[in-house]
């Protein structure tokens, strides 16, 4: 379905990918991995034309889509979910469906609204939620429904599992192999090798825009040295690339270290703190505690989590009547957000857990993980 032969894709005066070369089959779910930086992103971008290789092919269906416009790729039966989601903001739920409908295709899952919201459920419950008003992970879901609504015979997932929740990111990989189902072929961008294993047939590893492993994942078990060389961070420490090779080093070994930690302490979080709370939750609620009453958008800032993700945990602690809302006595205008007596009783049980799990997060890491991240983390202080 997807033929990749030899291309060199550059921005600006940085080449990042190097004569990158490989095939993907009718109905195959494949994940291209690599650190960040390494050009996983980039190679979806040359598939779609939002980056044009300098030189090489894309032959989608044997046709070479180098130099077509990007709207024309996407009407060709690729669908191509951006990293950074791009949701139209103020339509809702089911206005950015309907931008995204194309008509059927031959030899392409047809989907329609009501197929949509039963494999994303949460969408049918807030299809009249404007973009703004969503979760990342509602945002993420909404996204690829968007796509689907093309009818794609090729998908393009970049870091589907990027900056959501583990229980989303379940929910998610349920939903790649629903689409696998369908007969759907899907390529996937990811730095979260479990996430890849659970729903690929084949791995690809790319360093520096080079492909430098093709093959299953029972392959690349049995080649640890493969894993190690190209999805660890730590190998860049003993082999530093040099100053004029591409390669964001220090992010990517400071991002895949944070992200190991962060997903180990989300786990644990769900699992011991009282009430099921999601580390999100917890800090909203937690802030709250200490703080007392206040606006969303306060609330919000006072925690960094962006309008749309504060709305999203908001409004779930409302339904779980852990939090309510009022007026603000001083400014008729605005609505303060509080804790309710039942919200007030399960933070005071469960701030002791949540210590508890803080203390646990980077146990799990190798001695050498920790002197590693320590040491990064010092660099940027």
């Amino acid at each position: 379905m997807l033929n990749i032969e030899g291309i060199h894709s550059y921005y600006d005066k940085a080449h990042i990918l190097n004569g990158l070369s490989f095939q993907i089959g009718r109905g195959e779910v494949v994940a291209l991995l690599g650190r960040n930086g390494a050009g996983k992103s980039t190679t979806m971008k040359s598939v779609m034309q939002l980056v044009r290789p300098r030189t090489g092919r894309v032959m989608f269906q044997n046709t070479d889509l180098v130099g077509a416009p990007a709207f024309r790729v996407a009407k060709s039966g690729i669908g191509y979910v951006p990293e950074d989601r791009r949701i139209f903001t103020d339509l809702t739920v089911m206005e950015n469906l309907e931008v995204g409908r194309q008509p059927p295709r031959d030899g392409a899952p047809t989907w329609t609204v009501e197929q949509l919201f039963d494999i994303f459920p949460n969408l049918a419950e807030r299809r009249s939620n404007r973009g703004k008003h969503m979760s990342g992970g509602e945002q993420q879901m909404l996204t690829i429904a968007r796509t689907l609504m093309g009818n794609p015979l090729l998908l393009l997932l970049d870091e589907p599992s990027e900056g959501i929740a583990p229980v989303i990111v379940e929910e998610m990989a349920n939903t790649i192999l629903k689409l696998k189902a369908q007969g759907l072929t899907v390529v996937i961008s990811e730095q979260n090798l479990h996430f890849a294993r659970a729903v690929a047939d084949r791995a690809i590893i790319i360093e520096s825009g080079e492909k430098k492993f093709d093959g299953s994942f029972a392959e690349l078990e049995a080649h640890p040295e493969i894993r190690d060389a190209y999805l660890s961070p730590l190998s860049e420490i003993t082999q530093p690339r040099t100053s004029d090779e591409h390669g964001y080093v220090l992010d990517a070994q400071i991002g895949f270290l944070l992200r190991k930690a962060y997903q180990r302490n989300s786990t644990i979080f769900l699992e011991q703190v009282p009430g099921k709370l999601t580390t999100t939750q917890f800090s909203i609620m937690h802030r709250l505690a200490e703080d007392g009453p206040m606006s969303q958008n306060l609330l919000g800032r006072s925690v960094a989590m962006d309008g749309a993700t504060t709305k999203g945990v908001v409004d779930r602690l409302i339904a779980r009547d852990l939090l309510a809302t009022r007026r603000d006595p001083a400014d008729r205008r605005r609505h303060l957000v509080s804790l309710t007596p039942r919200g007030v009783k399960l933070i005071d049980e469960a701030v002791d857990a949540a210590i508890r799990v803080t203390e646990e997060t980077l146990a799990p890491l190798r001695e050498r993980e920790k002197e590693t991240l320590l040491r990064l983390l010092a660099k940027i202080i």
